[in-house]
């Protein structure tokens, strides 16, 4: 995301007071700040905060006197684990980073903050059993003293106490806020998604423990979000069907440019044909049982420039994947995996004249619980701008590799072959997102 322009800037690593001394406070709009002990800076006309170091969660007691703030960045605060109210004064926010901070739960006072746009989480384990493990020799240790402990790095007997019921036991630390575990906002609770409906700002959503009982209202909210530009959906294998977005009605937010979806659909709800303005689309373990009709949906897209059907999109003995004449036409990356579930047989990846005519990255996996043809990829001489061919398996797969380097060679625009048998991408993420940089032009 951008930052709110910067009138000056300033890092300080000295005492505030000094700093003062030095510094005209009143003209400072943007603050790096990287002192391991400290108290919320006083300079009330700051409007983007840098907060990093080992900080603790009593230096944010003021927080809510800076009414200017547009950004705000705690990340990397592991001395913090909750905000307090007075977060919900700085009713300019616009855009909170909690990122690997102990923070698992936000106060009710967020939905205060009509201006917020991005709010950034994750990058600590915050399941409760790990961190009860983690702490408690040391809140024992603390426990059982009768003074006040010596302050490490800032961190109070009262922080550290407090910290072990605000993330460890958050239930009984207080009784209403919106959870944000592992990155995401957990909808288990009722009213979570009634909270989230308030911020009609914003701009990306990261929703977890998708269900059929709450799938209704999740659409719901997301008809009343329609600045959405990047939503990530994910929930639990459901051995009983679908969590019940396949088959839902309502008008997606039509702004909507990136999409992940990791959980059990079945098959590709028909909304998704509304998101005209798709870029990205990211799908994995929704055990799609239609590749035909999944293929003949996203290929109508006409933004849809990155495409990664990754481990367990398909659940289908024999699949074939069927690349139609003009169909995919703004396509540029592409990354299919072998994976699907109970070792079901790969058959056929084909493009057909006139499919993917501005495909330039074509990346594939191949995973050894399914068995694949050796002549699994036909067509690739037939894509006119495809640059690189990413291909992640075993050397035991010579046939295969022979044949696709045969196709590549008809190409007449000479694609490369990138081979690897170590895990991870073969393509860099780089690649992939300098391609879809300029579809919408």
């Amino acid at each position: 995301e951008t930052r709110p322009e910067r009138e000056s800037e300033a890092n300080w690593k000295g005492d505030e007071d000094d700093f003062k001394s030095m510094v005209d406070v009143s003209h400072i709009r943007s603050l790096s700040s990287v002192q391991k002990e400290e108290a919320a800076p006083t300079c009330l006309d700051l409007q983007d905060l840098d907060w990093r170091g080992s900080i603790c969660n009593h230096h944010l007691d003021d927080i809510g006197k800076l009414r200017h703030l547009r950004y705000l960045s705690l990340r990397g605060c592991t001395g913090t684990y909750h905000l307090p109210d007075s977060v919900g004064n700085i009713r300019q926010l616009q855009t909170l980073d909690i990122r690997s901070t102990w923070i698992t739960m936000l106060p009710k006072t967020i939905i205060k903050l009509k201006q917020l746009q991005y709010l950034r989480s994750g990058g600590l384990r915050h399941d409760r059993r790990y961190f009860l493990d983690r702490i408690k020799r040391k809140c024992a240790a603390f426990c059982a003293c009768q003074r006040q402990p010596t302050v490490v790095w800032g961190e109070t007997w009262r922080d550290r106490c407090a910290k072990c019921w605000w993330v460890a036991m958050p239930a009984l630390a207080f009784s209403s806020g919106i959870s944000v575990p592992r990155g995401e906002v957990d909808i288990g609770s009722e009213n979570t998604l009634k909270e989230i409906k308030r911020l009609t700002r914003l701009r990306k959503l990261d929703v977890g423990g998708i269900n059929k009982e709450n799938s209704q209202e999740l659409c719901s909210t997301l008809e009343v979000l329609s600045r959405l530009e990047s939503l990530s959906m994910s929930g639990a294998w459901l051995e009983d069907g679908s969590c019940g977005l396949s088959d839902a009605v309502f008008s997606p937010p039509s702004n909507l440019r990136s999409l992940t979806l990791c959980l059990h659909l079945v098959k590709m709800p028909a909304w998704i044909k509304d998101l005209q303005n798709l870029v990205k689309l990211r799908v994995m373990s929704t055990h799609l049982t239609d590749p035909d009709g999944t293929m003949q949906l996203l290929g109508s897209l006409p933004y849809l420039a990155i495409l990664s059907l990754e481990s367990y999109t398909f659940s289908v003995e024999g699949l074939r994947l069927h690349f139609q004449p003009e169909a995919f036409p703004s396509l540029v990356a592409l990354e299919l995996c072998s994976a699907q579930i109970d070792e079901q047989r790969f058959e056929s990846v084909e493009f057909k004249e006139g499919a993917a005519p501005k495909l330039e990255v074509l990346d594939f996996t191949y995973r050894y619980d399914v068995t694949i043809n050796d002549r699994l990829f036909s067509g690739l001489a037939s894509l006119p701008n495809l640059k690189k061919f990413g291909l992640r398996i075993g050397d035991d797969k010579k046939a295969f590799v022979e044949h696709a380097r045969a196709q590549l060679a008809l190409n007449l625009n000479l694609p490369v072959l990138m081979r690897s048998t170590a895990q991870g991408p073969v393509i860099s993420s780089g690649d992939l997102s300098m391609s879809a940089a300029d579809v919408k032009s």
